[in-house]
Order: C-alpha cells, then sequence, then structure tokens
C-alpha cells in the first residue's frame, strides 16, 4: 500500500508498507517474483519502504 504525502513546497513523497507474505501455502496462484524482486520494485519508486513486520521502519527513525 502506497500513501502520497503532498508538500506545500517540494515534491510529494511516496511512502509504502509492503505485507510480506511468510506462507505462500495458502494462495490459489503462487507468486511468479521473489520477495526480493518485490522489493526492488518497491524500493524504486518509493521514498519509505517499510513492512508490516515494522522490519525496514529502523532506516525511517529519527535517532539511530
Amino acid at each position: 500500500m502506497t500513501f502520497v504525502y503532498p508538500k506545500w513546497s517540494g515534491p510529494a513523497e511516496l511512502l509504502t508498507i509492503w505485507n510480506v507474505l511468510l506462507d505462500q501455502g495458502s494462495l490459489l496462484h503462487k507468486l511468479t517474483l521473489a520477495e526480493e524482486e518485490v522489493e526492488e520494485f518497491l524500493k524504486k519508486y518509493s521514498d519509505g519502504l517499510n513492512d508490516s513486520s515494522n522490519v525496514r521502519g529502523w532506516n525511517y527513525r529519527v535517532v539511530r
């Protein structure tokens, strides 16, 4: 899911939350892309990327 974060001055940011699927066994149609390929695609167009488990959230913390 991608959110558009508009700004008064400057371009809008695209912030994405990715629901990483750990078990594909429940899917009727299997994924044709590997998780790494999906992540690379999302990184290319998103200004910020996190997942549903907040694993990638540390990249966007104010205090590291």
